[in-house]
């Protein structure tokens, strides 16, 4: 048995300990309020609070049943505890699987040494981006992924199977209004006042004089706001339902829920470690020993959702690649709209879609002013990537070349033509002309390329696996449709100008090779935030704090369409969290 493994048999025994109705609230309380600053604390010995907390969930919910249970848990004894032994594990896999695993002879004698430490690096940097960073995707993006590409088939999946892709949105709609309600009980504020200090404490112990308990004292502290401090003692209220509560929807979908998303606590011996699939990313509804139901996340079941109804769709269509070619197309239109929707109104600004150069079919061209913006989108194929580094890099060399690379490939050779310098035409699918286009009216030229799904570290630093065709050519800008999306919205919401964008692109480029992180939304929050980049000891670094800017925009509206409690977010009668 490995040092790995006996440290996480002990922490599967310290989590199993707690009763799992408890400690699965606890655990979405904090989820749910991830952000906030009074859950700063909890989670700062984390180093993926997210899928660490998730991992913590499984461990108790697959963890042989202990009863009697311990029905409490002390934050200030048992947690500092639980953390202790993550941080073993984490320094144990860093040293056998991380950045500190000896390299072998063998690899010094098949490659030299910059290439090993390149590859160790690609290795490592995609498996902390796909298992440490949680999805930074807002509810919308991920509603419209569902329902713009299964649309296509929902006439397959209600005859087959009785449901399609609205159906399952409908769901989600149920389950969020309830959340919404009750949320609406704790952050609506009261008129009357919030008592005065003493006033709170002279309520309290008199309640608790009167034999209440210290949570029920607390919110007899201020009976005119019972709301937020009876979320407070358990915000994972919220996320909580009983399938009397889903009586709006027909039977057949309650039971779709509840068969498909929904998982009882059992014995799972073989869920040990963290990056071992976790259950919770398909079945993110714990069904709780008292009948209850607690969402763990309602971004975690729309991903659900998303997986479930590809999985089916595939089984019943006799075409497998039309999802394909329904997830590309869906990719291209969705970009297009981006950039349609942020240059709308800009002058001097034409946005060619799907034209031609010299009989080959390109994505999207954004002439603004003096500058050009070439892009192209790659749907692509991202798999999870293997837990040992050194032998994860030719699958990681495979996606991203069917994706990254070939999409430079493409943008590179539009701007070759610009850089040529003569004039040249552009035309459409019957070949014809749309435009004809003098490079000497341009100034800056830049390419992008858009990802469906993140790409981890090699994607935020190009220069890990991309060879420019030039030495001196520019950097791309890579990123995924939901963070240009979310980067497109914030510049429109602060009122930044393209010329902002544009500055943005150009010291993006400047990035490459002086670059720690693993997440463009800390890139892109940072530039939001200071309009610059700043090295730090030869490289350019950013924190965990810095994409925090796109919750605080959202919470009062970022500008998706058809964005969801749009009304609510901007009541002033409404407590702000941020």
């Amino acid at each position: 048995m490995s040092e790995l493994e006996k440290i996480a048999l002990i922490l599967k025994k310290e989590v199993g300990q707690f009763h799992p109705d408890l400690f699965a609230a606890r655990t979405v309380s904090i989820l749910h309020e991830l952000t906030a600053p009074w859950n700063a604390n909890v989670i700062s010995g984390l180093v993926s609070p997210m899928r660490q907390l998730l991992y913590l969930l499984n461990l108790n919910l697959t963890t042989p049943t202990a009863e009697p249970y311990k029905e409490r848990f002390y934050e200030d004894s048992d947690w500092p505890k639980v953390v202790n032994i993550l941080q073993q594990m984490e320094m144990i896999h860093r040293k056998e699987y991380g950045e500190q695993k000896p390299f072998t002879e063998e690899q010094f004698s098949q490659l030299n040494p910059d290439e090993v430490l390149r590859r160790r690096t690609v290795g490592i940097g995609t498996y902390n981006a796909f298992f440490h960073v949680g999805p930074l995707q807002f509810e919308e993006q991920a509603i419209e992924k569902i329902t713009d590409i299964f649309k296509n088939f929902s006439k397959d999946l209600k005859g087959k199977l009785g449901w399609d892709a609205l159906d399952l949105i409908r769901i989600y709609d149920t389950l969020d209004r309830l959340r919404q309600t009750k949320e609406d009980e704790a952050y609506m504020k009261p008129t009357a006042p919030f008592p005065s200090q003493a006033e709170f404490t002279s309520n309290v112990r008199e309640a608790m004089k009167n034999g209440m308990s210290f949570q029920e004292a607390m919110i007899a502290g201020a009976p005119n706001h019972n709301g937020i401090l009876t979320h407070r003692s358990n915000p994972s209220r919220v996320n909580t339902f009983t399938r009397e509560d889903l009586t709006e929807l027909p039977e057949t979908l309650i039971n779709l829920l509840l068969e498909h998303f929904t998982v009882d606590r059992h014995s799972d011996k073989a869920f040990l470690f963290f990056s071992q699939p976790n259950q919770l990313w398909k079945k993110p509804i714990y069904r709780m020993q008292n009948g209850s139901f607690l969402l763990i996340d309602h971004r975690m079941l729309l991903t659900a959702m998303a997986g479930f109804i590809k999985t089916e769709c595939s089984k019943i269509l006799k075409d497998g690649g039309r999802i394909t070619k329904t997830r590309d197309k869906f990719l291209e239109r969705k970009v297009e709209n981006l950039f349609a929707k942020y240059y709308s109104g800009t002058p001097d600004t034409e946005i060619i879609p799907s034209y031609y150069v010299n009989g080959s079919e390109r994505d999207l061209l954004v002439l603004s002013g003096k500058t050009v913006i070439i892009v192209e989108s790659k749907a692509g194929n991202i798999r999870e990537p293997a837990f040992d580094p050194d032998k994860a890099y030719d699958r990681i060399w495979a996606d991203f070349k069917d994706t990254i690379d070939y999409g430079y490939e493409q943008g590179y050779s539009v701007k070759e033509k610009f850089l040529q310098g003569k004039a040249f035409t552009i035309t459409d699918n019957q070949r014809r002309e749309l435009r004809t286009i003098d490079p000497k009216d341009y100034k800056h030229i830049y390419v992008i390329i858009v990802t469906l799904n993140k790409f981890g570290q090699a994607q935020n630093d190009l220069w890990l696996m991309l060879d420019l065709f030039e030495e001196d050519d520019q950097y791309p800008w890579s990123v995924c449709v939901d963070d240009l999306e979310i980067f497109l919205l914030s510049l429109k919401k602060l009122n930044r100008k393209p010329e902002d964008f544009h500055h943005f692109l150009r010291k993006r480029a400047e990035l490459h090779k002086q670059l720690i992180v693993n997440d463009e939304g800390r890139v892109m929050g940072y530039f939001l935030k200071h309009k610059k980049f700043t090295m730090n000891s030869g490289y350019y670094t950013f924190s965990k704090q810095d994409d925090i800017i796109f919750d605080k925009l959202y919470s009062t509206g970022l500008g998706f369409e058809n964005e969801r409690w749009l009304n609510l977010k901007q009541d002033p009668k409404i407590r702000k969290i941020y």
